[in-house]
């Protein structure tokens, strides 16, 4: 069911805390529960041996592409007057 903002008067949704249209809070108190499950999970950390292998396999891409490119000779245009 839609309410409206405290900020603004446009219709939001019941559990919206903060307003789509003009960004600020609605009146609608945060959910304890659900903000404590947000701020206790886990942290993941990137795997950096993951990074590298990425890193190498961009760069390798990059080489035979631009390589490529540097080998290839350019097509040619002709340019010819009409009569």
């Amino acid at each position: 069911m839609a309410i409206p903002c405290d900020v603004c008067g446009e219709p939001v949704h019941e559990q919206a805390v903060k307003c789509p249209h003009c960004g600020d809070f609605t009146g609608v108190p945060v959910d304890p529960i659900a903000a404590a499950e947000i701020s206790t999970q886990p942290i993941v950390k990137p795997d950096i041996d993951l990074q590298v292998a990425f890193g190498e396999t961009l760069v390798s891409i990059v080489d035979a592409v631009t390589s490529e490119r540097d080998n290839a000779e350019l097509p040619r245009a002709v340019a010819r007057i009409k009569r």
